[in-house]
């Protein structure tokens, strides 16, 4: 067949055997870690503070804030921001009832 302009030569489509589907036991693995959560934060993150009583928060200090996150859903719960400069260290105490964090001019809240 020649080549005429407007016309085509049909090809055959190549047919593949459908790949088999197997489930290592490193695929389940990573399989179970969820996405990770990224938050901008308003300055350098100094500290990290894990609750160590259910519900697990955490809290980030972070410039002059010190906010807390709920530890399972990963959104913010409270937001602490009256300090006029660096706050510092923000820690749980050991019941978790309790948060504490101290600014750049020496008083602790």
């Amino acid at each position: 067949m020649e080549y005429e302009p407007g016309s085509y030569q049909a090809l055959e489509i190549k047919q593949y055997p459908a790949r088999s589907l197997r489930e290592t036991a490193e695929g389940r693995y990573w399989r179970r870690f969820k996405t990770p959560s990224v938050v901008k934060q308003f300055g350098p993150v100094s500290h990290i503070d894990f609750c160590q009583v259910y519900p697990y928060n955490f809290a980030v200090t972070a410039a002059t804030r010190v906010v807390v996150y709920n530890g399972h859903s990963r959104q913010v719960g409270r937001t602490f921001g009256r300090f006029k400069d660096t706050a510092y260290s923000g820690s749980f105490r050991s019941d978790g009832k309790l948060l504490v964090a101290g600014g750049q001019d020496g008083v602790v809240k």
